[in-house]
């Protein structure tokens, strides 16, 4: 028989996940996530289990809310040259001094290709991204006349996984406190050498 939970779910794994990305996993305790989400220990286990549970949990909830959420706003509601550019300079919009940074890429530095049950939760979100970029650059080409097997369509076999691996690139950066207006620079930069785009 289900169990009527007595709080916000959502509520709950977004605090869970402020968490995780400040202090990532290890740094994550069962006190501190108790602290986090106003909820008992007992609470926690009874409605996600363990610290792993949690974080799959988490990592899903991120996923869906966050990741495929973004691929939505920017890339499938946009021009590709808009949406592209869009998404990479959205990453620099924050307030705080010291952004926590991306659950998927702080997750995936602190874990490496370790065997965890987190794992999938990373690879799906990676997938999320690079399937989004590359249904913008597939718009992109036939926008831009490019006929598949063409040496041009060529040049951008792996756009996607280049544009996954500049996101995390710049997501890095962002946390290590890399001034916006140089990675400004450095996003119109690569996206206009992408898209083909002049400023």
């Amino acid at each position: 028989m289900p169990r009527n939970a007595e709080f916000d779910n959502n509520m709950v794994l977004l605090s869970a996940m402020r968490e995780f990305r400040q202090h990532g996993y290890a740094g994550t305790t069962i006190k501190s996530l108790e602290h986090a989400t106003g909820l008992s220990s007992g609470s926690l286990y009874n409605s996600f289990g363990g610290k792993d549970a949690i974080f799959s949990s988490v990592l899903n909830h991120y996923n869906n809310v966050v990741v495929r959420q973004r691929v939505k706003e920017h890339l499938e509601s946009n021009p590709p040259e808009e949406g592209i550019l869009s998404l990479f300079l959205s990453l620099l919009d924050y307030s705080d001094d010291q952004p926590h940074g991306c659950l998927l890429t702080n997750s995936a530095v602190e874990f490496g290709p370790i065997n965890s049950g987190s794992q999938p939760g990373i690879k799906e979100g990676f997938e999320i991204l690079e399937k989004g970029f590359q249904t913008a650059i597939d718009r992109l080409l036939r926008g831009q006349n490019i006929l598949a097997g063409s040496q041009a369509a060529r040049l951008h076999t792996h756009s996607a996984a280049k544009l996954l691996a500049f996101y995390q690139g710049i997501l890095v950066l962002v946390r290590f406190g890399r001034p916006k207006e140089q990675l400004c620079t450095l996003i119109n930069d690569e996206i206009n050498q992408l898209t083909g785009t002049t400023t």
